[in-house]
């Protein structure tokens, strides 16, 4: 455990001799080979995020095509061994590739928030299990990028960080992490290397306050670092986000207008990030039932202890947690049968649950059960990429139909491929409600008071690289911009 002004954990014999040959004779500022970042993955794009500073890793995720049935995009593995390895937040686009990087990092460290590495247990073993059930029932399954039995050595050799105080990762780096306002255990990633240069990596990023952690803050006593990282998943964005708070008031009003009216909403969210959004909904007395992998996120979030100022503790009121019945032969049917009756059932009712693109996942069940009753609702609040069913639901007029498709692997091995027809006649809502703030926060905030000498803007398309760019060089004339391109260095 990292208490921020010592390590439980002695530097290896490996990590010395490492540095003996490799970092001690490039200590004189500014001639040191190593200052190269590359994004592996997550440059120009949403997902696989992983980013090489030469020496240590932040982060190793994965991406999925929401409209090829959920096939996996992996970032490329690192080339040469690394000392240390930092995870930002359990978001599997930051995460889901971490034990395949270091089943090839044998002797790396890797350094999570408690949060953070509940987190990646249970999304490990989630995705693990879903594959396995899929494979059972001889359905298309995305690749097994790993065995159940690699799971907890992973878990073994992630060293927690328990607060922001600074630590020595490996000879001759400090390394702290500081709230990033994103998710719970989500973390700004400040370095300082043995040639003294400094690096802030900060990527998720949320500059508002939300219904479990404060928003992020800029880190005072490490300004004007060499280089900024920085995400800019809404750097495209025409016009400022809405306040959260007022963002929060619309979506509790939306809900109360389908309670009232013996309707159901359907809230499709992302498993961890969407938890917040149930918050306000619950604290003015709706009952809202959380499930899949937000019934489990939220579990986490309630029980793991905060690590730094920025996290609030959850207190009562809390959502109705939709159970899961196992067995000792792991999941059972009567749970989607359980399922299956209460999208039946009757009365009003608010469900939030996974997938937020409802290209699969729990949110199609309930979608191809409710979409058809105009006294429903389904309410959208996060990123709808284009072409998935939850950006058609979200632009059709009422009354058109919308298409759900499935694929199965038939007994004989034939693969059957069905589609589903829908026509939506609930109400449709969207509310702008991100853990990312804008462009125009981030800069005005957060860039300008620390002044990077450089910076390299990453997780977002072609076109936020640009406005994100465009933001900062109005704010900041002087400083160099680049947006990071997969697999193309940046020096520093």
């Amino acid at each position: 455990i990292i208490d921020g002004s010592r390590t439980s954990i002695k530097s290896s014999l490996y990590v010395k001799r490492l540095w003996e040959t490799q970092y001690k004779k490039r200590r004189k500022k500014g001639k040191d080979k190593m200052n190269i970042f590359t994004a592996l993955g997550g440059g120009q794009e949403v997902g696989r995020s992983c980013y090489d500073y030469g020496a240590f890793l932040i982060d190793a995720g994965l991406k999925f095509d929401e409209q090829r049935g959920g096939r996996i995009h992996t970032p490329r593995m690192p080339q040469n061994e690394k000392l240390f390895m930092a995870l930002t937040h359990g978001h599997l686009d930051h995460i889901g590739f971490v034990l395949n990087v270091a089943r090839e990092q044998p002797r790396m460290r890797i350094f999570a928030t408690l949060a953070t590495k509940r987190l990646v247990e249970l999304q490990l073993n989630d995705s693990y299990r879903i594959a396995a059930e899929r494979l059972a029932r001889r359905e298309r399954s995305q690749p097994l990028l790993y065995t159940e039995a690699e799971i907890e050595p992973l878990l073994n050799r992630i060293e927690v960080v328990e607060n922001e105080g600074w630590f020595e990762p490996a000879l001759g780096y400090k390394m702290s992490f500081r709230g990033a306002g994103h998710i719970k255990g989500a973390a700004i990633i400040l370095v300082a290397t043995p040639e003294d240069k400094h690096i802030i990596h900060a990527c998720d990023l949320s500059l508002d306050d939300q219904a479990f952690v404060r928003a992020a803050r800029v880190p005072n006593d490490f300004l004007n670092p060499d280089l900024l990282t920085i995400e800019c998943m809404h750097g495209a964005l025409f016009e400022p986000l809405p306040d959260c708070k007022q963002a929060e008031q619309e979506i509790v009003a939306i809900a109360k207008r389908v309670w009232e009216r013996n309707g159901k909403l359907l809230i499709p969210q992302f498993g961890i990030s969407g938890s917040q959004i149930v918050d306000p909904l619950v604290k003015a007395g709706l009952p809202v039932a959380l499930d899949g992998a937000m019934r489990d996120c939220m579990w986490i979030f309630e029980t793991t202890p905060q690590w730094c100022e920025n996290d609030i503790q959850i207190k009562a009121p809390l959502p109705i947690y939709l159970g899961r019945n196992e067995s000792e032969e792991g999941f059972q049917r009567s749970d989607n049968d359980f399922r299956l009756a209460l999208a039946r059932w009757p009365g009003a009712g608010i469900v939030a649950c996974t997938q937020g693109m409802m290209e699969l996942g729990l949110s199609v069940m309930y979608a191809e059960e409710w979409l058809n009753d105009q006294n429903n609702a389904v309410l959208f609040t996060g990123y709808l990429a284009d072409g998935t069913a939850g950006r058609k639901i979200s632009q059709i007029q009422k009354g058109e139909p919308v298409s759900f498709h499935h694929e199965r692997v038939s007994r004989n091995g034939k693969l059957d491929v069905w589609d589903v027809d829908c026509a939506v006649n609930c109400e449709v809502y969207t509310v702008r409600r991100s853990g990312h703030s804008d462009p125009w926060k981030t800069t005005r905030d957060f860039i300008v008071p620390l002044n990077p000498k450089k910076v390299a803007t990453v997780h977002g398309s072609p076109d936020a690289h640009i406005g994100m760019k465009q933001h900062i060089n109005k704010a900041l004339p002087g400083i160099e911009v680049v947006g990071a391109i997969n697999n193309e260095p940046i020096s520093f």
